[in-house]
């Protein structure tokens, strides 16, 4: 075999080693082959390059002129138009009974006259509630893009920072971090592998900065990650590796410790949605979550400068001066800031401890309580404070929603078809587990005497959704929704 390669390496020698005789070939020929082999090389190149891989952009270029025939492209927009009008309706009928400002009012409203506000709550202090009315009023106007001016922002920021950081026993050098693959390895288009299970932000983020995600396959049973396939999707241009604890879905935990010694050995960062271990490079916390913070609050830590050093945005030569930020935003509330740090500190660490304790006791009482439930099935394990579920039996939307009806607010989900339920310190009230448990034993005992057609409500909505392959059709569904939450009486 080795006298066969060498044989064949001599041939291959002489074969360069021949010269051409350019002189039977006309020199345009010979640039323009040179042009059009580049051009080739390029396109190729290019077309394996993008963030989408190309069996999937075939197939969308196929559902894509589909679109284009008229019958197709009247029926989307049919249901673009009625999807909106739906929304519409629904959205207006909600502040029916309350006053519109399509414009600004001549004469400022009285404090009496502001509007209702609704919306899933983490926590219904009634303390924290007023504790943290009174601080925002106090920072209304506050910007920590002004440190010099707004010092006490500046302080109480930091300090979040490194509350946060110490509960995930990080180390001195904690804090943040984004631009690393392209910065310091030179990698031009960067991929991130994440588990299917993964938050939609992450999506969200690979779009707008332009980087190529890999969706990566979890177990059917556990919905934990599938580290054999995580470890195939990794390739040269990976720059990070996610892990989700838990993920948001079906409250599975990813196993942390594999995704960090995986990174550790291929040299990638790790990202984790709030966890421990070593091996981890970056964590990302809500803390206008179980921090029972105001909405708009996100901390995010990591464990060296040089990564956060990749989040700062400086521009240098700007007539208007030095500018620099910290994050995407450049203003900012400096009120929202200080409502957290007001959290934190109103709660203390034994004071989350114990509402983690409520939380999961809840969860696990809440587990047991549906496994009892005869055509009700839990999806994945549920590890800290979600609880998916679905029905072999029937389809699980139509208890979606009876329990609306009942007054229960929870997540419809898809691939596979099940709801889930996020525990708060609300769902810890005595009373309120049994009256959960209660409510989905009634509903399913009436659906297995009763079945039902999968017709109308979400059991049809959902259904549909998930048995359309051209996910666009969706896209533009959704757009509709989007548009109809701006509405107001005057342009509806």
């Amino acid at each position: 075999m080795d006298l066969l390669n060498i044989h064949s390496l001599k041939e291959l020698k002489n074969i360069m080693d021949t010269p051409i005789d350019l002189g039977k070939h006309k020199p345009l020929v010979l640039i323009g082959g040179f042009i059009g082999s580049t051009v080739v090389c390029t396109m190729i190149y290019n077309h394996f390059k993008q963030n989408v891989p190309l069996q999937r952009r075939i197939k969308e270029y196929v559902f894509k002129v589909f679109r284009k025939v008229p019958i197709v492209k009247r029926k989307v927009e049919e249901e673009r138009i009625k999807t909106l009008e739906n929304f519409k309706e629904e959205f207006l009928k909600m502040t029916s009974d309350i006053q519109e400002f399509p414009s600004l009012p001549t004469k400022g409203l009285k404090k009496d006259e502001d509007g209702k506000q609704s919306g899933t709550v983490y926590n219904g202090d009634e303390e924290l509630t007023k504790l943290i009315s009174n601080v925002y009023q106090l920072y209304a106007w506050s910007n920590p893009l002004h440190p010099d001016t707004f010092p006490g922002v500046r302080k109480m920021e930091a300090e979040i920072v490194r509350m946060t950081c110490n509960l995930f026993n990080g180390n001195r050098d904690s804090v943040a971090y984004r631009d690393y693959g392209r910065n310091v390895l030179g990698i031009d288009k960067p991929v991130i592998v994440v588990p299917q299970t993964a938050h939609a932000a992450f999506d969200k983020a690979a779009e707008i900065l332009d980087i190529h995600i890999r969706h990566v396959k979890v177990d059917p049973i556990t919905k934990r990650v599938n580290m054999r396939a995580m470890k195939s999707a990794i390739c040269s241009r990976t720059v990070l590796l996610v892990g989700s604890a838990p993920q948001f879905p079906h409250g599975s935990m990813d196993p942390i410790p594999d995704i960090a010694a995986l990174g550790i050995r291929y040299g990638i960062p790790v990202h984790v949605d709030a966890c421990l271990g070593g091996g981890v490079t970056s964590i990302s916390a809500d803390t206008h979550k179980y921090g029972y913070a105001p909405k708009g609050t996100s901390v995010l830590l990591y464990s060296k400068h040089e990564y956060r050093s990749h989040q700062w945005f400086t521009v240098t030569d700007w007539p208007g001066g030095v500018y620099a930020t910290a994050c995407i935003g450049g203003s900012r509330s400096g009120a929202v800031i200080a409502a957290c740090w007001a959290s934190l500190m109103y709660y203390g660490m034994d004071g989350y401890v114990e509402a983690t304790r409520k939380i999961m006791e809840t969860t696990k009482y809440i587990v047991n309580g549906l496994k009892n439930i005869n055509g009700i099935e839990i999806v994945g394990e549920p590890d800290v404070s979600v609880v998916a579920f679905d029905s072999p039996i029937f389809n699980i939307y139509h208890v979606f929603d009876g329990l609306k009806k009942k007054g229960w607010n929870l997540n419809a989900l898809q691939f596979p078809s099940c709801i889930h339920l996020c525990v708060t310190l609300l769902t810890t009230q005595p009373g309120k587990a049994d009256e959960f448990v209660n409510d989905i034993e009634e509903l399913a005992q009436e659906l297995i005497a009763n079945p039902r057609p999968d017709e109308g409500g979400s059991a049809a909505l959902y259904g549909m959704a998930q048995s359309i392959p051209d996910r666009k059709v969706i896209d533009v569904i959704c757009q509709a929704y989007l548009d109809s939450i701006y509405v107001t009486k005057d342009t509806a």
